[in-house]
């Protein structure tokens, strides 16, 4: 993002940069201290997008427009913040706009697409970005919503499956099982969900299982008590195996299970533990994809504060934030010894 700002600033001075989304939000005023970023949306763009666009447009001041940050005079400006958007069921996604095939995942005959069907998640896990975004709550779309909306793909682009991308997609299991189902009523599978693994029972994989919903995904996070107490995920070790061993008893259920390599304060025998559980969950379930990537500080969290204490020396700019990545090396897990 910031090369390409940087080029569309070269090509064209007078063009007015706008970035959102998660990293911007929790680090405005670093994103506005460069030259190719003239605004900064933060939190839930929809609204505060559309006001931005039109005071530009009709040259307006941007001073009332709640969730936007900006440049005036050199000066960094950061507006109040927008309340929470209370029915997401008001916004519509306008596919004409795109090429829907870009976003359409071809596995032999299945044409999946990704789709959030609320927003997220009331738990505190101290790596993560979403409970300082979201401040902790959850709002779901209606379940109508969810099915009409992917009824309207299927009619029209042929979708499916759909891989639903939410943080916690069954914090309301009943809203979940009928959106599952009634998905299920209209030749859309369900390819992977988000859930808790301490939220998994016998009668929730039962039913999974019988409505072909093929896969779930979660995140066990660390191999060492430790690390998962420190972070306030809420499971123990001992929890994840005897829930993956749960999992296998319906072959039918896929898994795929994400942990975290070098958080901060894990010594080298804990990152050890981390991969050993993770074979360990690999060799309880036959069907499960097991992935580790590095801890990233994200601005705004518990660990970021954390590792920088610990001796990570966070980017000054934001194309030194670019080079952090979950799976590459640069600056990764310099807050270790």
């Amino acid at each position: 993002s910031a090369r390409a700002s940087k080029k569309i600033k070269e090509i064209n001075s007078d063009s007015f940069i706008v970035w959102g989304g998660h990293h911007p939000s929790l680090a405005a005023e670093q994103c506005l201290s460069e030259d190719y970023i003239d605004a900064v949306v933060m939190g839930e763009g929809e609204d505060t997008a559309v006001q931005l666009a039109h005071a530009l447009k009709y040259g307006s001041d941007l001073g009332g427009i709640l969730g936007a940050a900006y440049k005036k005079n050199n000066e960094i400006k950061i507006n109040p913040p927008r309340p929470r958007i209370k029915d997401l069921d008001r916004l519509e996604a306008d596919w004409s706009l795109v090429k829907p095939e870009d976003y359409i995942i071809k596995n032999r005959n299945q044409r999946i697409i990704g789709f959030y069907s609320s927003r997220g998640c009331p738990y505190n896990c101290g790596f993560c970005s979403s409970s300082k975004f979201f401040e902790r709550t959850w709002r779901p779309h209606s379940a109508d919503y969810v099915v009409e909306k992917l009824k309207n793909l299927k009619d029209r682009h042929g979708i499916t499956g759909v891989i639903f991308a939410d943080d916690n997609f069954f914090i309301d299991q009943k809203r979940a099982f009928e959106i599952i189902e009634k998905l299920r009523g209209i030749g859309i599978r369900t390819q992977t969900l988000d859930i808790r693994i301490n939220h998994l029972n016998d009668d929730i994989l039962q039913k999974l299982q019988n409505l072909e919903a093929s896969g779930i995904f979660f995140g066990w996070e660390s191999g060492n008590n430790r690390l998962l107490e420190l972070m306030d995920k809420g499971i123990t070790v001992e929890d994840v195996l005897e829930k993956v061993a749960l999992i296998a008893k319906y072959p039918r259920v896929s898994i795929w299970a994400s942990g975290i390599l070098g958080l901060p304060t894990e010594t080298k025998e804990e990152t050890m533990n981390t991969i050993k559980v993770g074979l360990e969950i690999s060799r309880l379930h036959p069907y499960s994809i097991v992935s580790f990537q590095v801890y990233l500080p994200f601005p705004g969290t518990r660990f970021f504060d954390l590792a920088v204490r610990e001796g990570f020396k966070p980017p000054k700019t934001t194309e030194e934030w670019g080079e952090i990545d979950a799976y590459g090396q640069s600056r990764m897990a310099s807050w270790l010894p």
